[in-house]
């Protein structure tokens, strides 16, 4: 009896301790190219390509709100997108509604469990047009999103691997393997090589660090040209409400 209150503890005590730590990745994903590094200390996250692609560019997320900010290191840059689901809405104009999302894929949680990595994982379909992904995806791991080489264009992702981000987060896994199968053929676009635990108050450790998630110093706000034309437009609203007053 004592046995299973201790393991009842044990596995509610994992549940509510959010993930910090390491994880890597070899991506070919939309916006992917390469090796990734997810370093998070279970409240935010920061995604960057290890050695010479840190010199690229950065993505940094807010894991409560999940506002997503794109940091550009070519050009000491960053753009504040907000959540991602919401971004194709900055399109929208009084007398033009926001692009229309595709029809959803249809997706099938499977029974089909192995370990990987020590973590437990799930295999999910996602059948799209012409193309299936196949996703094992851990329930124990932070919420995944995906890497942008650029800052993301706020308009509808139409193919499936431009959608895995949403996908995984309304799943609530993190992929740890990710199969294309299209036109008869089949690789593998994702997959997580190594995942590191930090271990409590090691603030040596980048994971646990806040200055990993503090956007650099000699980086400026850049607005994307949509934020730019809807800020543009609300002030002239406001100009035009103020002359009719």
């Amino acid at each position: 009896m004592n046995f299973f209150i201790s393991l009842l503890f044990t596995s509610l005590l994992h549940a509510e301790t959010p993930f910090a730590g390491r994880i890597l990745a070899d991506d070919s994903t939309h916006g992917g190219n390469g090796k990734l590094e997810f370093l998070t200390n279970g409240n935010m996250m920061l995604i960057r390509q290890p050695g010479e692609g840190f010199k690229r560019a950065s993505s940094l997320i807010d894991l409560t709100t999940e506002s997503f900010t794109q940091i550009q290191h070519h050009n000491h840059s960053y753009t504040v997108v907000g959540k991602i689901e919401d971004w194709p809405k900055i399109t929208e104009r009084p007398d033009r509604p926001a692009p229309k999302a595709p029809k959803p894929p249809k997706v099938t949680v499977t029974e089909d469990q192995k370990e990987i990595l020590g973590h437990k994982s799930t295999r999910i379909t996602v059948e799209g047009l012409g193309e299936t992904l196949e996703i094992w995806g851990a329930t124990d791991l932070p919420a995944f999103h995906q890497w942008f080489a650029f800052c993301p264009e706020p308009f509808p992702a139409y193919r499936l691997q431009e959608q895995i981000g949403t996908l995984c987060r309304q799943q609530k896994i993190f992929p740890l393997l990710i199969t294309l199968k299209e036109g008869g053929r089949e690789k593998t676009i994702f997959e997580v090589t190594a995942i590191t635990p930090a271990k409590p108050n090691d603030q040596a450790n980048p994971a646990l660090d806040a200055r990993t998630y503090t956007l650099p110093k000699n980086h400026r706000l850049m607005r994307h040209p949509m934020q730019e034309m809807k800020r543009h437009g609300e002030e002239a609203q406001k100009l035009n409400l103020q002359k009719t007053q």
